[in-house]
């Protein structure tokens, strides 16, 4: 995933603010550990590998290593306030997928900042010749959700109680799809 690195870093004032983007490297680690575990509880259902635990982080950094996750940091004064990821599965079956995730700060909500950041990882999908990417959520997500409707994405699959809390409540997991090949820049 380095062929896209050329397009970072890049500045753009959000609700006022310069966000400067720039790509993830492993060195960033404690910075993204810091920052995810700032976010509301309910944020973090979904993650594969939970950056708050060091072994979760470890793999994050490991798949950023081997080309099979990149990372769109979203900065403001040196703090992070945002990312998008796009994640590669390692099977031939699955190469022309990859999975968007998205994380804002509560405070950059509502602000334009997760659409620019999800278009960052359109382009380098689109760049990567990806035909698809996916979104999973929980059906208590309802801003991310339109944010990702908004974005061309498509509900495809609800799965009645697929994802439980640290408490064991469950809620719906919904899966969401978009054709990159739709993408335009």
């Amino acid at each position: 995933m380095a062929a896209v690195a050329h397009n970072f870093p890049w500045t753009v004032r959000v609700a006022g603010t310069d966000v400067k983007f720039r790509l993830m490297t492993p060195g960033d680690s404690g910075e993204v550990r810091q920052f995810v575990s700032e976010l509301p509880e309910e944020d973090l259902f979904f993650l594969m590998d939970d950056p708050r635990d060091p072994a979760g982080m470890e793999r994050w950094v490991n798949r950023v290593r081997e080309g099979l996750s990149l990372t769109v940091l979203a900065e403001s004064g040196g703090t992070l306030i945002g990312y998008g990821t796009l994640r590669r599965g390692g099977m031939t079956w699955t190469r022309h997928l990859g999975e968007i995730r998205l994380m804002i700060s509560p405070a950059y909500r509502g602000k334009g900042l997760g659409k620019l950041l999800a278009k960052e990882v359109f382009a380098v999908a689109h760049d990567l010749e990806l035909r698809r990417l996916i979104a999973r959520l929980t059906s208590s997500q309802t801003p991310a959700r339109y944010l990702f409707q908004h974005l061309g994405f498509h509900i495809e699959a609800l799965l009645a109680d697929c994802v439980i809390d640290r408490e064991g409540r469950t809620e719906d997991l919904v899966f969401m799809s978009y054709d990159v090949a739709g993408f335009h820049g």
